[in-house]
């Protein structure tokens, strides 16, 4: 069992530090919009869906604060 809650743990880490550096590279800036809020899902999809790193493995080094 904490195998799987380990796992999902860092599966949640790759997730956050990728959005989080998608974000603070611009990446998907085109679809920001305070107003509209098609916009802002679709900005959030681009978020989530973008590939910012070469492997999984470095967004768990800049995520734990390793690098």
């Amino acid at each position: 069992m904490s195998g799987v809650c380990g796992g999902a743990r860092w599966v949640s880490v790759v997730r956050l530090e990728n959005y989080r550096y998608a974000d603070s590279v611009g990446m998907c800036s085109e679809l920001f919009s305070r107003e509209d809020v098609r916009k802002r899902v679709e900005r959030e999809l681009c978020l989530e869906n973008s590939q910012t790193r070469t492997h999984w493995f470095w967004h768990i080094l800049y995520g734990t604060k390793i690098l």
